[in-house]
């Protein structure tokens, strides 16, 4: 499954462009971004899986 959202070290650095060096901060916004990513990757998983149902019926 492909990913939705920015790979955890482009964000990091990202974040590091900004001047956020706080490495605290780094980790909850990292942490941010891989739960809605998991969330985008679920309701992805259920949408996909909803059309095949209906294929199949």
């Amino acid at each position: 499954m492909p990913s939705f959202g920015i790979e955890p070290e482009r964000l990091e650095n990202l974040l590091k462009n900004l001047g956020i060096q706080d490495e605290k901060i780094i980790v909850v916004v990292k942490g941010i971004f891989d739960i809605n990513n998991r969330m985008i990757e679920a309701h992805v998983d259920r949408m996909i899986n909803e059309a095949l149902d209906r294929r199949l019926k």
